[in-house]
């Protein structure tokens, strides 16, 4: 697959799918790189931040994660995973009295 991403790094399909395998193979960190290219190379797609908001949370980089949300929200206002994730995170910031 690096052979393909030297030849098109621009292919969102190839880096999406390699920062999945990536994740998949416990590469959490070298997922993360993929995964912000791919913002990168699509910042208007909300479903892009929150990719990597999923993949940051996996790190316990939680700063991070919520500012991923927000971003996939200023995109996309209705979306509803972003908007769960976002809220789930407020709640427990409220309960651990932060």
């Amino acid at each position: 697959m690096m052979a393909a991403l030297d030849r098109a790094p621009d292919d969102t399909f190839l880096v999406a799918n390699y920062a999945q395998f990536l994740d998949a193979t416990g590469k959490s960190e070298e997922a993360i790189e993929q995964a912000e290219k791919f913002c990168a190379l699509l910042p208007d797609l909300a479903w892009t931040h929150c990719y990597l908001a999923a993949l940051l949370a996996k790190t316990g980089r939680s700063a991070e994660v919520r500012e991923r949300l927000e971003m996939a929200l200023e995109i996309r206002s209705d979306f509803t995973q972003a908007r769960h994730a976002l809220n789930e995170i407020q709640l427990r910031r409220r309960l651990m009295g932060l």
